[in-house]
């Protein structure tokens, strides 16, 4: 009899164990998505006071955040499409940006200009873009 009890110990003992070591594993390894923020949005258009506003490009720095406590991400090319609805053709413009490797817990900035020609300037005005 005393050895049913004992084997019902080391089972329970056992199931206890692998419980835990699973619950340990999926909590350090678990993954979060990386977030991205547009965090400077620049079009020469609408500055009036350049001389010559004649440059059809957006400027833009996109932040990237990797919040995974033990795990970097590669960033495959990343392709970021602004598109106008305030013209009959919704207008559509695509920057892209090459892949990047980026360590756990770090922010990544990177400048992206997209190139915009093929509008009239005069239809740019800042409820063109909202």
């Amino acid at each position: 009899m005393s050895e049913s009890g004992g084997c019902c110990r080391k089972c329970l003992s056992f199931i206890l164990t692998v419980g835990f070591t699973a619950l340990f594993l999926w909590l350090s390894l678990r993954t979060s998505k990386p977030t991205c923020s547009i965090k400077n949005f620049y079009l020469p258009v609408l500055n009036q006071s350049l001389k010559t506003p004649a440059n059809d490009t957006i400027f833009m720095d996109l932040r990237l955040r990797n919040n995974n406590k033990e795990k970097g991400v590669e960033y495959d090319q990343i392709n970021v499409t602004v598109r106008s609805f305030s013209d009959s053709n919704h207008s559509l413009w695509q920057g892209r940006l090459p892949g990047f490797y980026q360590g756990y817990q770090k922010k990544a900035t990177k400048n992206l200009a997209v190139d915009t020609s093929g509008v009239p300037h005069e239809r740019f005005t800042a409820p063109f873009f909202l």
